[in-house]
């Protein structure tokens, strides 16, 4: 059965496919994090494609089909380019996304992670972040999610999350 759903998401994720597709991973208001297949966004003449960067806020229209989603309509909300512009941003931005796309589950919605990652992004365009701004996230993210009862410390967060999605974390340096 065909079913059509608009939402609004953050893209965590995206894998090239053979030919001109993509698979994009999101995290919906709506559907919580789901992965999507996009046909065609890699053609010349198609003005999607600039749309699929990590991060990017969206409006969605999305089919799914036989258990799978399929991407519609896309328009861009926000790509917060305050952050993409500044390179100090990056560590923050890119290990709580990697964090985002391997700890949440796939069709579970989850708006209160999903109204943190918002507010994270925001916080973040506005100012620098240390350790203790990105760590402020990390302990709500894993109270939310059950893994924690107790604020912790970084590098704490950092061996719980490695030892809940049992590998360990790419370098990010901040």
């Amino acid at each position: 059965m065909r079913q059509i759903f608009k939402t609004e998401a953050l893209i965590l994720n995206k894998k090239p496919l053979l030919e001109k597709n993509i698979l994009l991973t999101f995290f919906t208001k709506d559907l919580g994090k789901i992965k999507a297949f996009a046909f065609g966004v890699k053609k010349i003449t198609s003005r999607r494609l600039s749309y699929f960067e990590n991060g990017n806020f969206l409006k969605i229209i999305l089919e799914k089909k036989n258990d799978r989603f399929y991407l519609k309509e896309v328009s861009l909300i926000s790509g917060f380019l305050s952050i993409k512009e500044d390179k100090k941003k990056w560590p923050a931005f890119y290990l709580y996304f990697y964090i985002l796309e391997k700890i949440l589950p796939e069709n579970l919605r989850d708006e209160k992670n999903y109204q943190l990652t918002l507010n994270f992004l925001v916080n973040l365009s506005k100012r620098q972040f240390n350790l203790d701004d990105l760590n402020f996230y990390l302990n709500f993210l894993l109270e939310n999610l059950g893994y924690l009862n107790k604020n912790q410390s970084f590098k704490e967060n950092i061996s719980t999350i490695e030892e809940i999605i049992n590998e360990k974390l790419p370098k990010f340096t901040l």
